[in-house]
């Protein structure tokens, strides 16, 4: 679900002096310590935080989270942990902060009840690598705040992609907001583990991505001029008292708690985290096949990707082919259907984690059977058009009509229109250069934009305004996912046939069979001339090393 309607950070200032150290021995918080309990992200597990956790490290700009109460400091931090100032560190919460920019920054921590909240700071993570974000705690603080209403820390020379580790701890125990906005002097990022549960009751400021794993309870206003992004996965409420105000947007989505923004992979690694979000030049297509009960994916990376259907196990693709047009390669997965699921896509640990929920299980549905056809009159002179097609399509269910959303010929055909069973002729045709907007890249071809005909249909050309026509009967049926669809152009005077896959892609040499796919889509393939009837090919690698799929079904109709 996606529901739109239309600062501050720690600030902790690292001042230690003998004098404000021993003078606070003697704190003690407002409310005394009734109960201990365990969350996700406290000292339990302060070593391994971050660098056992990439997948579920959410980055935010701004963040307000429940400070924790009755939380008894645990022993297992690091066996040398130098807290520098803080003399009591009950109530922990740990976050990294990723510099964007600035030298001198000053971070200034608010609370909702005005309490005293204690904070720290080190750093800068050696290579800037988060697994070996655990060794700046055996050094003292670059910055420590302990006093009963100090608000700020500083740090002092920072450059742009270093981490620090900053600990915030409720030194009164009392329940209150705390909040981070970005610093005076620069930009940064607050990286936090994925929280079990978010309860947010106190007004919230700022751009803020609040991602939990099992829910997210709001129960205060948005301010002006906040980005408020909340993801979790069970649930998101909106409770009494939340409300909206000028120039604020708000977006829900109930999916998993997953790190999708920010590279955690260090400069010295060679490996490049790429994006594998939905519609990029990556091209991440995601879809099932009902014939072989199966999830099934194809993207393009640089180097081999990771994939997960179960969102706990990871596994690594196959290669199946190289880019035409640049230095990159075609990867796939195939892995058995057992439930619906979100496959998840990252090029390796430490990259940013991308889901996609177009295809979560197999559909029903094939398209295996003849649509009706209307009786036309004869064509009386042909021409031959000589191309091969590239259809954008989507077959799912049976009913009347099914989109076409373009439909790409060869580049050099002026004048050309077409007509849908005989109906009139349209001209709604690009002839230059044009955008793929799927694949977001720039190709010279003759695009037909969209339009809707049933499930098989008679497609005519002319390029003399109906003299001379070249015609073929189009058939289209599914392997079961989404945009998972195998069209037939079967030429009604000579029944020369073309087979367009969108299992394959535009840009990829495969083959159907025996038969290698065109210069101009790489996954169109010319069959040369071919008798009515039902003939199922497996799509391959060129070299036939790797089947996309057993069985795709060419229904030639004349």
């Amino acid at each position: 679900m996606v529901l739109r309607f239309s600062k501050r950070l720690i600030s902790v200032l690292l001042f230690i002096a003998p004098g404000v150290l021993f003078a606070q021995k003697d704190k003690t918080p407002l409310r005394p310590f009734s109960s201990t309990s365990t969350v996700q992200d406290t000292c339990e597990v302060t070593c391994s935080l971050f660098g056992a956790n990439i997948d579920n490290l959410i980055s935010t700009e701004n963040l307000s989270f429940d400070a924790p109460v009755d939380l008894i400091s645990c022993q297992d931090n690091a066996l040398n942990f130098e807290p520098g100032c803080l003399l009591n560190y009950n109530n922990q919460k740990w976050l990294l902060v990723k510099i964007k920019s600035g030298k001198d920054l000053v971070f200034t921590i608010e609370n909702s009840a005005e309490t005293d909240i204690d904070a720290a700071i080190w750093g800068p993570v050696a290579q800037n690598d988060i697994n070996q974000a655990c060794d700046v705690l055996g050094d003292f603080p670059k910055s420590c705040e302990y006093t009963e209403t100090g608000k700020e820390l500083t740090l002092t020379n920072v450059n742009a992609g270093e981490y620090y580790v900053m600990l915030v701890t409720n030194f009164d125990n009392v329940e209150t907001t705390i909040e981070l906005t970005q610093p005076e002097g620069g930009e940064v990022r607050y990286i936090y583990l994925c929280p079990s549960d978010i309860v947010l009751n106190s007004a919230i400021n700022g751009s803020q991505n609040q991602f939990a794993v099992n829910s997210v309870r709001i129960s205060s206003g948005l301010q002006d001029s906040t980005m408020f992004i909340a993801h979790s996965g069970n649930s998101i409420s909106l409770l009494p008292g939340f409300s909206t105000s000028n120039n604020v947007v708000f977006e829900a989505k109930i999916q998993a708690c997953l790190n999708n923004t920010e590279s955690y992979i260090p400069a010295y690694s060679e490996i490049v985290c790429e994006d594998f979000s939905n519609h990029t030049s990556n091209v991440p297509h995601l879809y099932a096949n009902n014939g072989t009960n199966e999830l099934v994916g194809t993207v393009f990376a640089q180097s081999p990707p990771m994939y997960s259907i179960d969102q706990v196990h990871w596994s690594t693709m196959t290669k199946i082919g190289s880019d035409k047009g640049g230095n990159r390669y075609y990867y796939a997965y195939r892995e058995p259907f057992e439930k619906a699921s979100v496959v998840l896509l990252k090029s390796a640990e430490g990259c940013p984690v991308y889901g996609d929920t177009r295809s979560t299980y197999p559909f029903t549905y094939n398209g295996y059977e003849d649509s009706n056809i209307p009786t036309l009159d004869s064509v009386t002179q042909y021409y031959d058009l000589n191309t091969p097609f590239f259809i954008s399509t989507d077959v799912q269910e049976p009913r009347p009509n099914h989109d076409v959303y373009a439909l790409y010929l060869k580049h050099d055909l002026p004048e050309i229109g077409y007509r849908i069973n005989g109906q009139n002729w349209r001209y709604n045709v690009d002839h230059t250069s044009i955008y793929e907007e799927y694949n977001q890249r720039y190709i010279d071809v003759t695009r037909i934009n969209g339009f809707t005909a049933p499930k098989d249909f008679i497609l005519d050309f002319t390029q003399d305004a109906g003299v001379t026509i070249d015609r073929y009967h189009v058939t289209r049926s599914s392997a079961g996912g989404h945009f998972a669809v195998t069209t037939t152009f079967t030429r009604i005077e000579d029944g020369k046939t073309w087979v367009h896959t969108f299992q394959g892609d535009i840009n990829v040499n495969m083959k159907l069979g025996e038969y290698t796919s065109t210069d101009l889509f790489g996954n169109c393939f010319f069959l040369g001339t071919q008798d009515e009837g039902d003939t199922f090919y497996p799509l391959t690698s060129v070299k036939g090393e790797y089947t996309l799929d057993e069985a795709m079904l060419v229904r030639v109709r004349r």
